[in-house]
């Protein structure tokens, strides 16, 4: 069986969240357990730059259950990290919009940067929220080297510790570590390299989003926008939807396609009429903007676990199209756990990190790709959005209005698993009020056809 001891080494290929999270729980078994680990965190990346060279390509939104996660361990974000508050969401169809209301007390939810702010921004200090992690772990012990992995080397013999050598291809040096955590993410090579391996790691299949950061003023942020996330469910054909995520001087813009999306799609979207009501009057796109194109799993990885090597974060799994920091803590949590209590071989990771991932991420992804295909659907048919849109603008003191309000809040925040929020539009009362709210659209669609004729017929005699 292989195990921890005492003095193990472990190298994390990857020092964003999911790396920084696994680290930092490590650290904590590790103490409980009476051990001294020593971690090594890997990156290419500086979070202190601006743009491409200290960004990880994210949206910067977390989550309320993320942040009561963060409390608990004691890690609590300060001011400078924080660009915005979020007061709450906002839903733009076509024909309508909804103010999306918090069941029962308002969750706290904050945005960030992950790197130290967009490309051709000024910024003063760090603001990284990836950089406030690190310093974290820092503090603890971890040390950091901020150059890439180019190889991993396995050793013929299971007990052998694993080898990998890092840096410039000049001045190659080489480490040996017990475990291997992969927290690469999905926007890196990195994946190949451990499917080459041939220990049934297959990456998650993949859909490119569109990202941009428009520079808005901090006014027209805080009085139009009211620091509310915004969602456009447009109908757009080939859109599924787009997302903007308020920060203090950008609106973060991410376009979400059936198919991968590219610059074309997002400007699309921001020359749609409707969208252009929010922005400020006269606003045209900058000569310069800080663009990228994330990827993100629609499917879980296969078998992302081997002797001495586990992989974290998105290149595992996430949660569908929503709370990626989220997910990367409780991949790194799950991880860290099976390899302090249970050990490090692939039947571990197996039966202690696997199972947790289907137990709670994996499963629940099936009524999440199963929600968001019926949501896609009813954009697209103006007949059904506006029997949900009805429901939705009646007073939240009704019954129905106020569980589909809670449906919309849970589906664009992610505070509950996407099986409970299945299971709660399924409530009996909600169904009948839909059912009658449908028979009323259809009367009143009825009606005007028939006006119609009838005008068309009193003409036609005329």
């Amino acid at each position: 069986m292989l195990v921890l001891e005492d003095q193990a080494r472990i190298a994390v290929i990857g020092a964003g969240p999911a790396g920084c999270f696994f680290a930092h729980t490590a650290l904590q078994l590790a103490s409980r357990v009476g051990k001294s680990i020593h971690i090594t965190l890997f990156d290419g990346k500086d979070f202190k730059k601006s743009g491409p060279a200290g960004c990880n390509m994210c949206a910067g939104v977390l989550s309320a259950s993320l942040l009561r996660y963060l409390d608990a361990e004691g890690i609590r974000l300060p001011d400078s990290r924080v660009q915005r508050e979020i007061s709450g969401y906002h839903l733009q169809t076509r024909d309508e919009e909804l103010d999306i209301i918090p069941p029962g007390q308002r969750n706290r939810i904050t945005t960030v940067y992950r790197g130290n702010g967009p490309r051709f921004s000024e910024v003063e200090g760090v603001i990284s929220f990836d950089d406030f992690l690190l310093e974290q772990v820092v503090a603890k012990g971890c040390q950091v080297i901020h150059q890439p992995v180019r190889k991993v080397l396995l050793p013929p013999d299971r007990q052998d510790p694993i080898r990998l050598t890092y840096g410039p291809s000049d001045q190659e040096s080489t480490l040996e570590a017990d475990l291997i955590v992969g927290a690469f993410g999905v926007n890196t090579r990195l994946m190949r390299t451990f499917k080459a391996f041939g220990f049934g790691y297959r990456p998650p299949r993949l859909l490119q989003l569109c990202q941009a950061e428009l520079p808005l003023p901090p006014e027209h942020i805080q009085q139009k926008l009211k620091n509310r996330i915004f969602t456009f469910d447009l109908g757009l054909e080939g859109i599924h939807f787009a997302i903007w995520v308020p920060k203090a001087t950008h609106v973060t813009v991410t376009v979400v396609c059936t198919h991968d999306a590219t610059r074309k799609d997002l400007f699309t979207v921001l020359n749609h009429p409707i969208v252009r009501q929010w922005l400020p009057p006269g606003w045209k796109l900058p000569d310069h903007m800080c663009f990228c194109y994330p990827r993100v799993p629609l499917v879980a990885a296969a078998q992302p676990y081997a002797d001495r090597i586990v992989i974290i974060g998105d290149a595992c799994c996430a949660r569908y199209f929503k709370n990626g920091i989220e997910s990367a803590y409780i991949t790194a949590r799950y991880a860290a756990e099976t390899a302090l209590t249970r050990g490090v071989s692939q039947q571990a990771f197996r039966r202690g990190y696997g199972r947790a991932l289907r137990r709670t991420l994996i499963r629940d992804n099936r009524y999440g790709r199963f929600l968001f295909k019926i949501d896609y659907f009813i954009s697209r048919y103006d007949l059904l959005r506006k029997i949900h849109m009805r429901i939705a603008q009646w007073p939240v003191s009704r019954t129905a209005s106020r569980r589909l309000h809670g449906i919309l809040w849970n589906m664009s925040t992610g505070d509950l698993p996407y099986s409970q929020i299945f299971w709660a539009c399924l409530q009996p009362d909600l169904q009948f009020h839909l059912f009658l709210s449908t028979a009323q659209v259809c009367w009143e669609a009825t009606r005007q056809w028939l006006v119609i004729q009838w005008r068309s017929i009193l003409r036609s005699h005329s």
